[in-house]
């Protein structure tokens, strides 16, 4: 239909009546294959099968790379899984989406696991929303802060994952050392804590 009403404008204003016509033709040519375009790829359908995939990308890639950054150091503390399968209750997944997000966490933690792809992915899909970009990396920082410190290997592989998704430095930094305050905070004995918050 656009195309009809902006080909006999466009034709109309260049040609006058006879553009008018010819505009026409040319936009009902062209609303038919972009329908025909539109029908092969899927239709509305489509729109929502996107929506569905983003939304999958988005999971499996958190998962699989907490996995990656659970396994930096070399051993996977039981700190993590419980990380991992906390966040899998907040977010209410149901069994079978726990079990997919248990499948991406083991494929992260694989030593040739393409971090640099799936991050390229994930910046690709939501290159739009760099609110949701810096959530998946303060997820991360989470992750790798279970244990109340950060290793240089699981700095350097936050690095990769905040230059990854376009998210500046001192982005990071102010994030890395908002984490670390609160780590402290948690792992200080009860009665500092109460000093503290008096």
């Amino acid at each position: 239909m656009w195309g009809k009403i902006l080909g006999a404008l466009f034709g109309m204003a260049l040609f006058k009546w006879p553009g008018l016509l010819l505009g026409l033709m040319i936009g009902h040519w062209f609303d038919r294959s972009l329908r025909s375009s539109f029908e092969s790829a899927g239709g509305f359908g489509a729109l929502k099968r996107d929506h569905d995939d983003a939304e999958g990308l988005f999971m499996y890639s958190t998962f699989a790379v907490m996995g990656h950054l659970a396994k930096a150091d070399g051993v996977v503390t039981t700190a993590h899984i419980d990380k991992a399968t906390t966040f899998m209750q907040q977010l209410g997944l149901d069994s079978a989406q726990q079990q997919e997000a248990q499948r991406a966490f083991r494929e992260g933690k694989a030593a040739d696991f393409p971090l640099q792809q799936q991050l390229a992915q994930l910046k690709q899909k939501y290159r739009w929303r760099p609110d949701l970009l810096q959530m998946f990396l303060e997820i991360q920082i989470s992750v790798a802060y279970v244990d109340a410190r950060l290793s240089a290997v699981e700095a350097n592989l936050l690095q990769q994952v905040a230059s990854a998704l376009s998210i500046s430095d001192t982005r990071l930094q102010y994030l890395l050392g908002r984490f670390e305050a609160e780590a402290r905070f948690a792992n200080r004995p009860p009665n500092q804590k109460q000093k503290v918050l008096q």
